[in-house]
C-alpha cells in the first residue's frame, strides 16, 4: 500500500514544478504548491489533488494491511491561497492581504470556484494551489466503505471531528494573518453535505442553485406534476427525489425512503434549476436546513407557504410579500442580534411582483410589509405575544420566514418570502375544518404557480457572478462566501 502511495506522490511531484517564490505566509501552509494565473488551470489542479487524496483513502480501506502513518499525515484536503498586493482599476472589492482555504468536492462547485478565482486574478493576485495539512476523512469520501470497516480498522483512519469543524483554519490563519477566502472550510462543507443527504434523502450533486422551502405536501405534489411536464417539453433535464430519478428518456425508482425533510430537484446544467424542500414546521427546522444548505452557495432561497393575516383589511387567500421581518423565534439570536434589521432582496421582490401581475386572475390582493415569525403555533392564545406582533407593525405571522431570511442575511443568500393567508384568528376567521378545505381547494394552486414563476425568472433576470448582500455594504466580505 505504501508503494501505491509513493507512486501517486511521484506523479504529483512531476506535475507540480514547485516554484521558489511562493509567499512566505503561504509556504507554512501549502505543500506541493503550484502558481496559476488561469482560474481554469487552478481548478484542474484542485481537482487533481482532491481526487488523489480521495482515491488513496478508498484504496487503503480495501487493503488488509497498510501504513496507517500515511493515513494520519499525508491524505489531506487541497488548499487554495493568494496574495493581493495591489488594486487593479475596476477590480473586485478584495482588500490587500493574504487569503486561503481548504477545498472539497470540486466537481460540485466547479463553476463557482472558477468564477471566484477570476475575482482573485482580476484583483491582481496569483492563485496558489497545493496540499494542506488538514486531514481528509474516509467517512466523508465514501461512507459506505467506512461503514464496511471493522472497529479496529476504522480507528486507523481520520474520523470527522466536531472540534475541527468548529475551529477550521482559524488558528493557523490567525498566526499567519491570512484571511479566510471562504465562509466554510472543506471539512465543514463535507459535514453539511452529509447532513443534507441525511435530512433530504438526495446527494449533494442534485441540489440546484434556486431553493424553495415549503411545509405543505400539496406544494410538493404540484412541483412533481409540473416537473414531469416541463421535462417532457424539454425545458428541464431531469427531476430527482429521495426515491426516484426521471428524465425524458429514462425513469428509475429506488427503494422507498422517508427522510425528515425530503428534497426534489428540477435540474438544469450548472445547477441552474430549482430545488423544493418540504422542511416541516417551525424555526428550528428552518435554521437547521439552511445552516447546511449555505455551504452549497445557492443563488436564492424562497419561502412559499401560508400565514395568519393580522389586519382587518385582509382576506383569506390574499398574498403577503415580506419587505421586513420581526423575529420572535429567537433561534438565530446568538448569531445575528435581534435588533439588526433583516431586509428583503429587492431583485427577488421585483421578480415576484411581476409574477403576481401576470397570474392574479382571481383578484387576490398583494399585501407588502413586515412578517413576524414565532416558534409558538398557538400564539393567538397568548395576549402578550399578540401585543408584540401589533407593536412590530407586522401584517402576518408564520413560523419559518424570518428564520430563513436571517440565515440568508448571515450567509449572503438573497431571500424571498411569498405567503398566502390561510386564516385570520384575530378577526374571527379561524382555520376551521370546512374553511380550511375550501381554502386548499381554491387558492393554493394559484399561489404556488405565482411563486414558482418568480423563481424560474430569477436566473433569467439576475446576475449572481458576485454574490453579495446590499445590506452588508461596508462590511468585509469573504470572496468565496
Amino acid at each position: 500500500m505504501k508503494d501505491t502511495y509513493h507512486s501517486i506522490v511521484h506523479k504529483l511531484t512531476d506535475y507540480s514544478n514547485i516554484p521558489k517564490d511562493i509567499p512566505s505566509k503561504l509556504k507554512e501552509i501549502i505543500t506541493d504548491p503550484k502558481c496559476f494565473t488561469s482560474p481554469e488551470e487552478a481548478y484542474n489542479y484542485c481537482l487533481y489533488l482532491y481526487d488523489q487524496s480521495a482515491d488513496l483513502l478508498k484504496e487503503m480501506s480495501k487493503q488488509k494491511n497498510f501504513d496507517d502513518s500515511v493515513c494520519e499525515s499525508d491524505i489531506t484536503y487541497p488548499y487554495i491561497g493568494c496574495e493581493i498586493k495591489s488594486k487593479k482599476k475596476n477590480a473586485s472589492s478584495l482588500e490587500l492581504g493574504f487569503y486561503g482555504t481548504t477545498i472539497t468536492k470540486p466537481k460540485i462547485f466547479k463553476d463557482f470556484y472558477i468564477n471566484k478565482m477570476k475575482e482573485i486574478t482580476s484583483s491582481g493576485g496569483d492563485i496558489w494551489v497545493g496540499k494542506s495539512s488538514y486531514p481528509m476523512s474516509l467517512a466523508f469520501v465514501s461512507e459506505d466503505l467506512f461503514n464496511e470497516l471493522n472497529l479496529e480498522k476504522r480507528m486507523k483512519f481520520n474520523s470527522p471531528c466536531i472540534n475541527r469543524i468548529q475551529t477550521g483554519l482559524s488558528e493557523i490563519h490567525k498566526q499567519e494573518s491570512i484571511i479566510n477566502i471562504s465562509t466554510f472550510h472543506a471539512e465543514h462543507v463535507d459535514y453539511s453535505l452529509n447532513r443534507l443527504h441525511h435530512y433530504c434523502g438526495t446527494n449533494a450533486e442534485t441540489f440546484q442553485n434556486n431553493i424553495v422551502f415549503t411545509n405543505y405536501q400539496s406544494y410538493v405534489d404540484f412541483f412533481l406534476e409540473d416537473g414531469k411536464k416541463l421535462i417532457e417539453e424539454g425545458k428541464y433535464e431531469s427531476m430527482t427525489g429521495p426515491n426516484f430519478h426521471i428524465s425524458k428518456n429514462e425513469s428509475c425508482v429506488k427503494a422507498n425512503t422517508n427522510p425528515q425533510m425530503p428534497a426534489y430537484h428540477l435540474s438544469l446544467p450548472n445547477r441552474r434549476g430549482i430545488t423544493l424542500i418540504n422542511i416541516g414546521v417551525g424555526p428550528s427546522n428552518a435554521k437547521n436546513i439552511t445552516d447546511h444548505l449555505a455551504v452549497l452557495k445557492p443563488n436564492s432561497w424562497t419561502m412559499l407557504g401560508h400565514c395568519a393575516g393580522l389586519h382587518s383589511s385582509q382576506e383569506v387567500g390574499d398574498y403577503v410579500l415580506a419587505q421586513n421581518y420581526s423575529r420572535h423565534d429567537h433561534v438565530l439570536d446568538p448569531y445575528i442580534a435581534n435588533r439588526i434589521p433583516i431586509p428583503a432582496s429587492k431583485e427577488l421582490t421585483e421578480c415576484l411582483e411581476e409574477s403576481v401581475l401576470r397570474n392574479n386572475h382571481n383578484g387576490e390582493k398583494l399585501h407588502k410589509g413586515t412578517i413576524a415569525t414565532t416558534g409558538d403555533r398557538n400564539w393567538e392564545l397568548n395576549g402578550e405575544m399578540v401585543k408584540e406582533f401589533s407593536e412590530s407593525n407586522a401584517i402576518a405571522v408564520d413560523m419559518e420566514s424570518a428564520t430563513i431570511a436571517t440565515n440568508g442575511f448571515r450567509f449572503s443568500v438573497p431571500c424571498l418570502t411569498f405567503l398566502c393567508i390561510s386564516d385570520m384568528p384575530l378577526h374571527r376567521k379561524l382555520k376551521l375544518k370546512g374553511m380550511a378545505q375550501n381554502f386548499y381547494e381554491t387558492r393554493i394552486r394559484t399561489h404556488f404557480n405565482t411563486g414558482m414563476e418568480a423563481v424560474k425568472n430569477i436566473n433569467k433576470k439576475l446576475n449572481y457572478s458576485i454574490r453579495t448582500n446590499s445590506s452588508k455594504k461596508g462590511k468585509k466580505l469573504v470572496p468565496f462566501r
